[in-house]
């Protein structure tokens, strides 16, 4: 009864319910008119792509924006926002980095 316990104990602790943060995680973001609402599904046809460090559902860390368009932010995001990233835009003769900060 008592490794019962503690096993269920641990599930808890390490339910999204009580804190979620992982690394290397994906998240799609869904535009919606309250503003972006992040979830584990999507088409990235359509849905810009999180790749990265994640905490409470949503882009904390390191990280990659992908939009369907083929541009990419890179760089460090916090509760959802982007902090510091290099904008990767596709043209179609290469890459150019372009340098933002929020």
């Amino acid at each position: 009864m008592k490794h019962l316990l503690i096993i269920l104990s641990l599930l808890l602790l390490s339910s999204p319910l009580f804190g979620d943060n992982h690394k290397g995680e994906t998240l799609y973001g869904w535009d919606t008119d309250s503003g972006v609402v992040w979830k584990g599904f999507g088409d990235k046809k359509v849905h810009f792509v999180y790749k990265g460090d994640v905490k409470n559902g949503k882009p904390n860390g390191q990280g990659t924006y992908t939009y369907p368009d083929g541009d990419k932010y890179v760089g460090e995001f916090n509760d959802g926002i982007f902090h510091f990233v290099i904008l990767i835009h596709n043209f179609l003769d290469g890459v150019a980095p372009h340098n933002l900060q929020n």
